[in-house]
């Protein structure tokens, strides 16, 4: 088994290279924008397929069709096996792809959210809690402050003493070492 103190610094090394990426300059409005663009696409098909036309008839009655048998080593036809699902089903599939991609870009956050900062204060917290480490102090110049920056500065988020501790602050208030997001967990455990 290994030592403890090593364990807590993986455990750091990781949550850096998490925050780092969480930290990452992406523009949250553009990859909205594509997605509520992709959504809007398949809408407009989705739109087009559904309306009765010859068209649409057509391509219904062609997608429906069984596959043409294929011949046998005894030279006889054996069935073709049904490989897509049914026109409507696809329809159905396809809805509920235009539906995902509307809340893909619901759940991307806000352009002013920045969640690296309390992903880094909750990621401490509970590396430290399963380190044996005590409560928490809340000063500017506390270890536990002083260990959030050391964690932020190394992912490139540079932050003043006073919101490293108002950020820790914040997550300790409803911080519950009992429950650990997935996320977080990945980071304490290394997996």
């Amino acid at each position: 088994m290994s030592e403890p103190a090593t364990d807590y610094e993986k455990g750091i090394l990781r949550l850096v290279e998490r925050v780092r990426e969480l930290n990452d300059p992406w523009n949250s409005t553009e990859r909205r924008k594509e997605i509520e663009g992709l959504a809007d696409r398949l809408n407009a098909l989705l739109r087009d397929l559904e309306t009765p036309g010859a068209a649409q008839g057509e391509i219904e009655y062609e997608h429906d069709q069984p596959p043409a048998p294929e011949i046998g080593p005894d030279g006889l036809p054996t069935p073709g096996e049904r490989w897509a699902p049914t026109y409507a089903a696809t329809l159905h599939h396809m809805r509920a792809l235009r539906d995902s991609a509307k809340r893909a870009a619901e759940a991307l956050p806000g352009p002013r959210l920045r969640p690296a900062l309390p992903f880094a204060a909750l990621g401490l917290l509970h590396l430290r809690y399963r380190h044996g480490f005590e409560r928490p102090r809340l000063s500017d110049s506390s270890p536990d402050v002083r260990e959030l920056g050391r964690v932020c500065n190394a992912a490139g988020l540079f932050k003043s003493p006073e919101a490293l501790r108002n950020a820790l602050s914040k997550e300790m208030q409803s911080f519950d070492p009992n429950f650990i997001r997935p996320d977080i967990e990945r980071i304490i455990e290394g997996g």
